[in-house]
């Protein structure tokens, strides 16, 4: 889905900006690229949950960076956790379909690894750029189960 569709934010980690989108459960192609399956959503399943990456001096998204998304209750209990990895949609994200038993506020915890990729150099840092993994928590994140 688009941007706008949903709730969402973004806030800057070190050298990334970090947004995430929420969106009602949404199905996905899925295994052997030259044989994908379609995976609709289980039953339990209520929301979309998207992160992006972006470098924040460039502006550029991030890819190859695997994580997980934990979402919080109120009490700081965990709801639930599921792996994030990358998606091609409308645009480039990290998503994954989460199960909440209400509409609430929640705290959204993602932590990401640090990408893989070799890096060109730059006169400033000799190449030395996105080299920390991201913890960010997006808090009071209100979070509807009620569909489209």
């Amino acid at each position: 889905g688009q941007p706008h569709d949903g709730e969402g934010g973004e806030q800057e980690v070190g050298d990334y900006r970090v947004g995430y989108i929420v969106e009602p459960a949404e199905p996905w192609w899925e295994g052997d690229p030259g044989n994908l399956t379609l995976r609709k959503p289980v039953p339990s399943e209520t929301n979309h949950i998207e992160i992006l990456q972006f470098e924040a001096a460039t502006g550029l998204f991030v890819p190859g960076m695997e994580g997980t998304l934990t979402v919080l209750n109120e009490s700081g209990e965990e709801v639930d956790s599921n792996p994030l990895q990358l998606y091609r949609g409308d645009f480039y994200h990290y998503p994954n379909n989460f199960s909440f038993a209400g509409s609430a506020a929640y705290t959204l915890r993602a932590e990401m690894q640090t990408p893989t990729f070799l890096r060109h150099e730059t006169e400033e840092k000799e190449g030395r750029v996105l080299t920390e993994p991201i913890v960010v928590e997006f808090e009071n994140v209100n979070i509807s189960t009620e569909g489209e």
